[in-house]
């Protein structure tokens, strides 16, 4: 089921693939051409649930379904960092906004974290290991992340 919202101006179309939450701009103000967009999703959900239509390796599947199946490639500017990279920026920015200890102590952990995490922290950050935060969030520590 699609739901629609109006941002603004502008309409987007909220949606689920796989129990994974997506929000996408439709770039536009009608609501007749917001509507279509939305039975072009409902659509291509359809087609994905029946098997008819497979989301093709490194394509975004938001952006699949918002295309109506037709989104072939991943774009430059969609390209997610991967976790280790998207570290490395974050204690970059920090360098000057927090003491240097504190710094030194948040390194520590997220290093610890992407140890953990293995080969999976370098995948792009909406990719890094579901299974293994859930092997220890499941021993009764708190909630799965996803």
């Amino acid at each position: 089921m699609t739901s629609l919202r109006l941002r603004g101006e502008t309409y987007h179309a909220i949606f689920r693939i796989d129990k994974r939450q997506y929000e996408r701009s439709l770039k536009t103000a009608n609501r007749a051409d917001a509507d279509f967009v939305v039975h072009v999703i409902e659509q291509s959900l359809h087609r994905l649930r029946t098997g008819q239509q497979a989301v093709p390796p490194g394509v975004d599947p938001g952006d699949f379904v918002i295309s109506g199946g037709q989104a072939t490639r991943r774009s430059a500017r969609d390209r997610l960092p991967s976790l280790k990279e998207a570290i490395g920026v974050y204690l970059a920015y920090q360098e000057h906004r927090i003491s240097d200890s504190y710094r030194r102590l948040q390194k520590t952990h997220l290093s610890h974290f992407c140890r953990f995490l293995g080969r999976a922290a370098d995948s792009p950050c909406d990719r890094v290991a579901p299974d293994r935060p859930r092997i220890i969030f499941n021993k009764g520590y708190g909630s799965e992340i996803r």
